[in-house]
């Protein structure tokens, strides 16, 4: 495929992973990441990103069942995420130092799919996980993944300060 439609995969997936941090439920924002993250996959298998490409559907398995299906089961499936995704990047790897990021990465968000009902600390860990993929898109020529996890940081923190700010009641005018 060439590489121009690869990149316009990625601003599809860019376009829906920035909406979906608007989403104060917890659980529609991670069923729209769910579903991005198959179109992330996607795009990091064609770039030739096969570990970056099999973190991802990976870590979109593992929310799926740990968030949708057996919540009370969650850390068993980060556990299992974890296991399969260290030892792919051991197994693949041959040895750059950045091909070692999807690891990292798929720790920061098994800790926010963890703790996915703890609103501060999730969006922090999401903050973070979106910071390493700043640094994956780069080293895999994902232009569409950097301006992505550019914004989402950008967006995550303003959805951050919107939701956590305080409720004022309205006063009616005397």
């Amino acid at each position: 495929m060439e590489f121009w439609w690869i990149q316009a995969l990625g601003f599809i997936a860019f376009i829906i992973s920035v909406c979906s941090y608007q989403f104060k439920s917890q659980k529609t924002m991670y069923g729209i990441r769910i579903f991005n993250d198959n179109i992330w996959a996607i795009h990091y298998y064609l770039l030739d990103a096969p570990i970056a490409a099999l973190s991802l559907f990976i870590s979109l398995i593992r929310a799926f069942l740990s968030i949708f299906v057996w919540p009370q089961y969650k850390a068993y499936f980060i556990i299992v995420g974890l296991v399969l995704i260290c030892g792919l990047t051991f197994y693949k790897t041959t040895g750059i130092w950045h091909e070692y990021l999807p690891l990292f990465s798929a720790i920061i968000f098994s800790l926010a799919v963890y703790y996915h009902d703890q609103y501060k600390l999730n969006r922090i860990l999401m903050f973070l996980g979106a910071t390493t993929w700043l640094i994956i898109g780069f080293f895999n020529h994902s232009y569409p993944d950097m301006i992505s996890s550019s914004v989402n940081m950008v967006s995550i923190a303003i959805a951050y300060c919107r939701h956590m700010k305080p409720v004022t009641p309205i006063k009616p005018h005397n």
